[in-house]
């Protein structure tokens, strides 16, 4: 996510920050600094902030190390005045596995207040039952004295917020996720993310209008996003389903240029202005054995000088990642084009042979023809 800062490695995940949550930071405390004057209080909200930030971290972890158990890399966790996010590599293959990592996430911040109930209920019971009693009646204090008077009982209570809100199945909140995965088990992941993006939707519009309603802009906010969340998701799976059916060999391209590294840069410019390929393979001089690929981001900034000079080999990167095979999953190829950020992925045989390439281009064509032809 753009405009995010690493602060640590966590268990080889990278934990960040978006820079937003410096301006909360900032703005609640200038806000209480000149409600109340009080340092004692500048402390204790800073001090709670900090508090549900590595709550909502600890809840990411959740998730993140869960999904590690199921062979699902973490890319990093995100943190942001609304909320946080863990970015998986992949979803877990199997619904008992999506549903596993769903749920892990409020089960933390359940595990979380179950850990601060022994101090509340047994020995600060007094000040706890004064705190319900304000809570349940409405009649909280103000915030310096709410959270130097009731700061163990207020984390308690947003741990167990956090929990059961997540928990509302509105897709692709946690709770979404766990109804999809209920769903996919008799119907599949595509139907059972199609009804779970509907719902959640629903519920993205009913946030929406309440938070309006209660002045709540962060709620609001949160029910656009998850309302424009579940529609991407939606089309994330179909594109999963669509590639998931064919391998690489419906695609990929077995004529194709090879080039010599010694090939001056001109002789495949002149063939990519032709529209024939985007990216070409290279080998080296004495054989044809693939040394790189000369990418087409090469030729487009060699296309931006007066005077196009140089050699192939000045301008190709390494192969990677290894030649795959034919008959790969066209997802698996996909993700691994993702990956490996390469928009070229080489074929090879069972004898080490190179057969052929496979562009990102291809993919996307691809797509796009079958939703022309769903519509038609």
């Amino acid at each position: 996510m753009g405009g995010s800062i690493q602060l640590v490695k966590i268990f080889g995940i990278p934990l960040r920050i978006h820079w937003t949550f410096f301006l909360l930071f900032g703005g609640l405390a200038f806000f209480g600094w000149s409600q109340t004057g009080s340092f004692s209080y500048l402390l204790w909200s800073s001090l709670f902030l900090l508090s549900v930030f590595a709550c909502v971290a600890l809840h990411e972890f959740g998730h993140a190390l869960t999904a590690r158990r199921y062979g699902v890399k973490t890319v990093d966790i995100i943190l942001s005045p609304i909320g946080g996010i863990a970015r998986l590599d992949k979803l877990p293959e199997k619904p008992w596995q999506e549903f596993s990592v769903a749920i892990a996430g409020p089960l933390v911040n359940i595990g979380i207040a179950l850990l601060l109930a022994p101090f509340l209920f047994l020995i600060d019971r007094e000040n706890t039952d004064t705190f319900l009693n304000l809570l349940w009646n409405g009649n909280l204090p103000r915030l310096p004295v709410l959270l130097s008077s009731y700061f163990a009982a207020s984390l308690f209570i947003l741990n167990l917020s956090l929990a059961f809100f997540n928990l509302i199945p509105a897709f692709p909140m946690d709770g979404g996720r766990i109804f999809r995965a209920l769903l996919s088990m008799p119907l599949g992941r595509l139907r059972a993310t199609q009804i779970a993006s509907v719902v959640g939707q629903v519920f993205a519009v009913l946030m929406v209008l309440y938070g309006l309603w209660t002045y709540s802009i962060i709620l609001a906010f949160i029910g656009v996003f998850i309302f424009f969340s579940a529609a991407q998701e939606y089309r994330f799976m179909q594109t999963e389903s669509l590639l998931s059916k064919e391998t690489v060999k419906r695609l990929m391209r077995r004529n194709f240029t090879l080039l010599t590294a010694s090939d001056l840069l001109q002789k495949p410019l002149d063939l990519y202005l032709q529209g024939a390929e985007r990216n070409f393979l290279v080998a080296g001089d004495t054989d044809e054995v693939p040394i790189g690929i000369l990418p087409e981001i090469a030729l487009m900034d060699a296309l931006k000088m007066e005077q196009v000079i140089g050699i192939v080999e000045d301008y190709i990167i390494p192969i990677h990642p290894a030649p795959i095979s034919k008959d790969m999953n066209l997802r698996e190829a996909y993700d691994l084009m993702q990956q490996s950020n390469r928009e070229t992925l080489v074929i090879g045989d069972d004898a080490g042979q190179i057969i052929g390439i496979l562009e990102m281009y291809q993919i996307h064509f691809y797509l796009q023809l079958q939703q022309r032809l769903k519509k038609s």
